[in-house]
């Protein structure tokens, strides 16, 4: 690539070197849709509980019903694949957060779902979060 350096560790061996490629680096598989690259549903699933610790928005919520419809439920699986991303997400911190998102009479969610489903859909993913979090 133009203009691009890579850097490499200093005063380490091809062994040292190696070991550190393998443990910082994530893979990354997605495919191609019309040309453009796409991740795959497991990813975005973890990319969205991720995002829903962060900034706690309904949009995020909303797509993750999507994607349960979809065939792609938040399990332990798809927590795992999140905390894999952020290190310091747990069921507990989810369950939290969840707690604390409001849904008002007055939204309108994106995507065909009613205030009513999301809402049911908050209250489910909060007890299977707390269950998880306290085997």
């Amino acid at each position: 690539m133009p203009g691009h350096a890579r850097s490499r560790p200093v005063g380490l061996d091809k062994l040292q070197r190696d070991l550190l490629t393998a443990f910082f680096r994530t893979p990354r598989s997605f495919f191609l849709t019309g040309g453009v690259r796409v991740d795959r549903s497991e990813e975005i699933r973890a990319n969205k509980l991720a995002s829903l610790l962060g900034r706690a928005e309904i949009r995020d919520l909303v797509d993750l019903l999507a994607l349960e419809r979809a065939g792609y439920p938040v399990d332990r699986s798809a927590l795992a694949d999140a905390a894999r991303k952020d290190a310091g997400l747990t069921a507990a911190q989810l369950a939290w957060v969840l707690s604390e998102l409001r849904l008002g009479p007055d939204l309108s969610p994106p995507g065909g779902a009613t205030v009513e489903e999301l809402e049911a859909f908050r209250c489910e993913l909060r007890e299977r979060l707390v269950a998880w979090a306290h085997p």
